[in-house]
């Protein structure tokens, strides 16, 4: 892992947007995958389990509420490591 990017993806009921998304980054970062957040915006439609199962080492932070996009993505950056 490149350890000095981090990746945050806000998700709200789109699991296979995310998929898609996390798949989209793997490869085209194939050598060097950067730090990958999913914060979740309290989804119904399984996004957290359907990722977590997909993705272990991807860290995914699940809101119980929807918080809404800019306190979801500080919440992301607050738990990155990257540098950028």
């Amino acid at each position: 892992m490149n350890e000095s990017i981090s990746v945050i993806i806000i998700s709200y009921n789109c699991k296979l947007y995310v998929e898609d998304c996390i798949k989209s980054i793997i490869f085209t970062c194939y050598e060097n995958i950067p730090e990958i957040i999913v914060v979740d915006n309290n989804s119904s439609d399984g996004t957290v389990e359907y990722i977590s199962e997909l993705y272990p080492d991807i860290n995914i932070l699940a809101n119980k509420k929807n918080l809404g996009y800019a306190t979801a993505i500080n919440k992301g950056v607050n738990k990155s490591t990257g540098e950028y």
